[in-house]
């Protein structure tokens, strides 16, 4: 399923279920994503033109998971944030707060400043 909003596109939910190449785009503004859970995972995607800012409990990212802006991306995750065999990627500034990152065989890039706070970060296995 797709959620493509022309301008700004905005979700407010308990958890957000995006696996299995679920998309949610923003053609041409900023992508913004409250929720406990965020399910990603299974080749999902979430991209924006403009900048992402995803505020969650957890997020799944893994398995082919992807993440992408454009422009600036913030990611403040207050649990778990699994990204194994994910990317995550900013063409702008990369934030990310998470309490623990698993990023085993994954990606995580910026063309801009790159700032990670976590308590736990496993970047193991080529991560």
């Amino acid at each position: 399923s797709t959620l493509n909003g022309q301008a700004s596109t905005r979700i407010a939910a308990a958890a957000i279920d995006n696996r299995q190449s679920g998309r949610i785009l923003s053609q041409s503004g900023s992508v913004d994503i409250n929720a406990s859970q965020v399910l990603n995972s299974q080749s999902g995607l979430i991209s924006s033109s403009g900048s992402l800012t995803i505020t969650a409990g957890s997020l799944d990212n893994s398995q082919q998971g992807k993440l992408s802006s454009s422009s600036a991306l913030s990611a403040r995750i207050s649990g778990q944030f699994l990204n194994q065999l994910g990317l995550v990627s900013a063409n702008g500034y990369l934030l990310l707060n998470a309490a623990t990152l698993d990023n085993r065989s994954a990606e995580i890039s910026s063309l801009g400043n790159l700032t990670l706070t976590v308590g736990q970060f496993n970047n193991s296995e080529k991560g």
